[in-house]
């Protein structure tokens, strides 16, 4: 993010979401400086690509909004709420012929906790590895 002002700054990121239907793409983002180490984020991006679990379908969220508010109590922690809309699935209404396809859309609110800088890769990197070494104590071994 580049600073626009004594208090604003802008910026681009890409993200990337994991969930059974995952996504990425471009968000643009806004932080407000609340002081010299607190800050106010907001993002709004567009998925580009979608992995489509459900190939028979359009199930995805092309064309969808996705946004952020992060709160940055101090600058290696944020406290995230995402709102989104997520294509769900096509329901077909047969009440006049030929059937048509409806597009059912389900609101969503991720709430989250969000680590960066040197506390950040440290925290991230003790949990992949305890995230590991329970997955490998789940293979069971020879």
């Amino acid at each position: 993010m580049r600073n626009i002002g004594p208090r604003d700054a802008i910026g681009v990121s890409w993200f990337v979401t994991t969930d059974y239907i995952g996504g990425t793409g471009p968000a643009v983002r806004y932080r407000r400086w609340l002081t010299d180490r607190r800050s106010l984020d907001f993002a709004v991006g567009v998925p580009v690509a979608v992995s489509n679990p459900y190939p028979d379908t359009t199930v995805g969220r092309e064309g969808l909004v996705l946004g952020l508010v992060k709160y940055n109590p101090v600058p290696w922690i944020g406290f995230a709420v995402r709102p989104e809309v997520v294509l769900r699935r096509i329901a077909y209404d047969c009440s006049t012929h030929p059937c048509v396809g409806i597009t059912e859309r389900t609101p969503r609110v991720l709430v989250g906790i969000e680590f960066s800088e040197k506390p950040g890769a440290i925290i991230s990197g003790v949990l992949w590895g305890v995230i590991g070494l329970f997955s490998l104590s789940l293979g069971g071994g020879p």
